[in-house]
């Protein structure tokens, strides 16, 4: 898709603008479209609390629009590397503490990168409440 050239014709000039396929033709020059990328959790903008060992498993999705790369970042490197430019992944956290998850995408054409992120609280499960009753022994 980066290899597609878009030609826009200007009769009065008799000019031709030559643009990529991230860019569009605007008064005689070419401008970056803007990059838009969302990254959710548990289909969930975020922040979202979960609890260990329960709900441990995580599910990923993001998409993006006019990006021709992602890549993903977190606390501790638990969700890191290239990334397709839309998706799902699902994973698994152990440690309780608080995570950031953060995709930023680029086009390869130029312009700045994005970003989205989530943050994730894996708390421990509240310890059980134990009740006892009194027993009354007959000898």
């Amino acid at each position: 898709r980066s290899n597609l050239v878009v030609r826009e014709h200007y009769p009065k000039e008799d000019l031709f603008q030559q643009c990529t396929a991230s860019q569009v033709c605007q008064i005689n020059q070419c401008v970056f479209l803007s990059i838009a990328t969302d990254l959710k959790v548990n289909n969930s903008d975020g922040p979202i609390t979960v609890t260990y060992p329960n709900r441990n498993s995580l599910n990923f999705t993001w998409t993006s629009q006019n990006a021709t790369s992602c890549t993903a970042t977190s606390t501790d490197n638990v969700w890191t590397g290239s990334k397709s430019t839309s998706g799902s992944q699902t994973i698994s956290l152990s440690d309780v503490k608080t995570y950031t998850f953060t995709l930023t995408c680029v086009n390869s054409a130029g312009g700045s990168p994005v970003s989205d992120s989530v943050q994730v609280v894996l708390q421990a499960p509240t310890a059980p409440t134990v009740v006892t009753k009194g027993v009354v022994v007959t000898l």
